[in-house]
Formats: C-alpha cells, structure tokens, sequence
C-alpha cells in the first residue's frame, strides 16, 4: 500500500496532498517507497530465520 501511494507520489504531474509542494510530493513518494522495500525486505528475512527455541 506505502509502494503503491508513493509511486503516485511520484508520478503525478499536479500535486496530490495540498500539505506538499510539487519536490516534497516527490521526496513523499521516494520516502514511502523506500519505506515498503524496507519493510518487505524485514519480513522476508525474518520469514527466513529458523524459529527461535522457547525456555
């Protein structure tokens, strides 16, 4: 969902949010996309890990 609104973000040729003037829209959109390669990545590798033994 942060990918999706970011690429918008980026792509839109007018502005989208009036709190964001046309470069901080594109930084918004960079951020959120960033944010969801992250997030993807971290789920991915913890996904990976053997389970950790209770005590």
């Amino acid at each position: 969902m942060a990918a999706t609104a970011g690429l918008l973000y980026i792509d839109a040729p007018t502005r989208l949010c009036v709190n964001y003037q046309q470069d901080d829209q594109r930084h918004a959109g960079i951020g959120l996309v960033l944010l969801a390669l992250l997030l993807g990545a971290l789920a991915l590798r913890r996904r990976r890990e053997p389970p950790h033994e209770g005590r």
